[in-house]
């Protein structure tokens, strides 16, 4: 039986749990390289003479066609979302993702894999986007922090079902099991309402009280909801948010936040671990340490969706910037000692202790927290333009730090590329403390 609270809430759970699978989507997304690009690179022994045999400059180009399609599609994806409405733009999504998995599943050369990779890339562009926005706009206030999470917990829940998915099938297997979860997500939105808030705003009244009774809404009754206020509203311009003092905090606060999530080392640790391992000196089978990173770093965003409404936003990034920073530092002091000394015994453990560390407080606060965020620093005027601006500094913050590592390996070695993560870390948290407003429980405009 659901407590009461919980039964009044149904609709909502219901739209958020369907709307975050597009987050179980990107994270299927994210996570393909490693099981897909060490298949394509590890001979078969001759039991598939036709399987498709990638060079290192196509191994680099299919890992950076991810970054770039969400590049793409960011923008563009917020002001269609405010055009179309956002359940019209993740029909159209989830129908590309499925696309883009067929098209990579019966590749039968490197350039139709890149293409299925970019169309992949386009697809996660999307969805980071315009999830999140639909979540925010059909939750209540004090529900918002709650299901707002559930974008990065389900994102999570897909990194580690790709992961499994990589160890126990082979190639057509693991990409027909990825697009399932993108019919799911196609047919579950045939039975949720578009956004009271994106009704309200195109003056059609009626379906957005619909769509508020669906939700059971605690504000469906009253004039003062999102969606009320969006009705007088007109919707905003990409100069807007340059030309308000509040659009203009609220974006270097946003901003701010979403280069962190990035620059903090998150893909270093998720796309490097194996290599972080092997170089540590430790023999540890890559399914093993994918596996078990990713399933700490899920088990930890249970943590935080369970009790994100029980602290503020930027309590939960504090201790996440903490966290990272210690795990990253900790990192560069093995890294340090192990060039200047043998090490041996419990020492060769803290690469793992580290990484493990590192990911927790990233699930604990920088994963969830910024997706929050999104629909609760802007109003629902400028939301669309603020996040898919947002989104873009992400993944060209994403290509960026990817593109970097290695040439930081080269030139300044692996404990120095740890402490300058380490360092930007600290810095996250200083400007999360002194720049960034607190939004539980605050509407928009407060």
């Amino acid at each position: 039986m659901c407590s009461k609270s919980s039964c009044k809430r149904r609709g909502q759970y219901f739209a958020a749990f369907a709307v975050s699978l597009g987050g179980f989507c990107t994270g299927c997304s994210l996570a393909w390289s490693s099981p897909a690009l060490d298949y394509l690179m590890t001979p078969q022994n001759g039991t598939d003479p036709n399987k498709i045999q990638l060079s290192l400059a196509e191994e680099a180009t299919i890992g950076g066609l991810l970054p770039l399609g969400a590049l793409f599609l960011a923008i563009p994806a917020g002001k269609l979302a405010d055009v179309c409405g956002r359940k019209i733009v993740l029909h159209l999504l989830s129908l590309l993702c499925i696309a883009g998995w067929l098209v990579i599943g019966f590749a039968g050369n490197v350039l139709t894999i890149m293409t299925g990779r970019f169309l992949s890339g386009i697809t996660v562009g999307g969805f980071c986007v315009v999830c999140p926005m639909y979540i925010g706009e059909i939750a209540d206030e004090k529900n918002r922090g709650f299901l707002g999470t559930w974008f990065g917990l389900i994102l999570g829940l897909g990194i580690v079902y790709t992961s499994f998915l990589g160890t126990f099938t082979a190639w057509t297997g693991l990409h027909v099991g990825l697009g399932i979860p993108s019919v799911i997500l196609a047919a579950l939105l045939f039975f949720i309402p578009e956004t009271p808030a994106f009704l309200f705003q195109n003056d059609k009244r009626d379906k957005a009280k619909e769509a508020l009774s669906f939700l059971q809404r605690a504000d469906a009754d009253t004039n003062n909801s999102e969606g009320g206020e969006a009705h007088a509203a007109e919707t905003g311009t990409f100069a807007d948010l340059f030309r308000r003092k509040f659009y203009r905090r609220s974006l270097t606060a946003g901003a701010g936040v979403f280069f962190l999530q990035q620059f903090c080392g998150v893909n270093v640790i998720v796309f490097f671990t194996v290599s972080i391992f092997k170089a540590s000196g430790l023999s540890v089978p890559p399914a093993v340490a994918s596996i078990s990173v990713n399933s700490f770093a899920l088990f930890c965003n249970i943590v935080s969706t369970c009790i994100i409404d029980r602290k503020g936003r930027k309590f939960f990034l504090n201790v996440s910037s903490f966290s990272m920073s210690v795990g990253m530092l900790s990192l560069g002091v093995f890294f340090h000692l192990k060039h200047h000394f043998e090490l041996t015994g419990l020492v060769k453990l803290l690469p793992i202790l580290s990484t493990l560390l590192f990911m927790g407080g990233f699930a604990f606060g920088y994963g969830p927290v910024p997706w929050i965020l999104i629909s609760e620093l802007y109003p629902v005027e400028v939301r669309g333009i603020a996040s898919g601006l947002m989104c873009t500094i992400n993944w060209a913050s994403c290509f960026l730090i990817t593109f970097l590592y290695p040439i930081l390996m080269e030139y300044l070695g692996s404990y120095y590329t740890f402490y300058l993560y380490g360092a930007i870390n600290v810095l996250g948290g200083v400007f999360i403390w002194m720049v960034l407003p607190e939004t539980k429980n605050n509407r928009i405009k407060q």
